[in-house]
């Protein structure tokens, strides 16, 4: 009888507080211990139907976060994610929110490094920057561009060195140091 009377003012305290999370299972326990109480009952049918509810929000978000970070829109990923109600997400989405918000934080912090090195004219080594924030976000048309100014460059520079190894090889040859 102590444990139902206990168990009865913590559902009603978590009812309360709207702490639905592990309800269900002392509501269990109570209708184990007295079976009798029919408010326990419809308790428990609004606890199970909440779940099932609080579920399909879950896998609805997870379905659509999942396809905003498939379509690298980190941003719509996060704000599907950050809407289901924090004490409602599973590991799940938990674990996609995580990665959406490294995935942006990457893409910022790149893009903040190719500004940075464009401010400074300094190219070396921004090809290699432009391609990670390209792989992270494919539609950036600015970047594309830039990319290719890049890749024209380094080739005109290695065939300058091309030419100019060669030049040197014809003057060893005719022993011209």
């Amino acid at each position: 009888q102590s444990r139902l009377n206990e168990l009865k003012t913590l559902i009603r305290d978590q009812y309360r507080e709207r702490h639905f999370e592990g309800l269900l299972p002392l509501v269990n326990e109570a209708i184990e211990l007295q079976p009798a109480i029919s408010q326990l009952h419809k308790l428990k049918e609004q606890l199970e139907k909440h779940e099932a509810e609080q579920r399909i929000i879950r896998e609805e978000a997870l379905a659509k976060a999942t396809q905003h970070i498939d379509g690298q829109q980190y941003s719509d990923a996060i704000n599907v994610i950050e809407a289901v109600p924090e004490e409602n997400r599973d590991l799940q989405l938990q674990s996609l929110l995580g990665k959406a918000r490294n995935l942006k934080r990457t893409l910022e912090s790149l893009t903040r490094q190719i500004s940075d090195a464009l401010n400074a004219k300094q190219y070396s080594g921004l090809l290699a920057i432009v391609e990670q924030s390209l792989a992270l976000k494919a539609d950036q048309k600015d970047l594309e561009k830039l990319k290719e100014k890049l890749l024209k460059q380094e080739a005109e520079i290695l065939e300058e060195r091309d030419r100019s190894l060669e030049q040197s090889r014809e003057h060893l040859k005719r022993q011209e140091y």
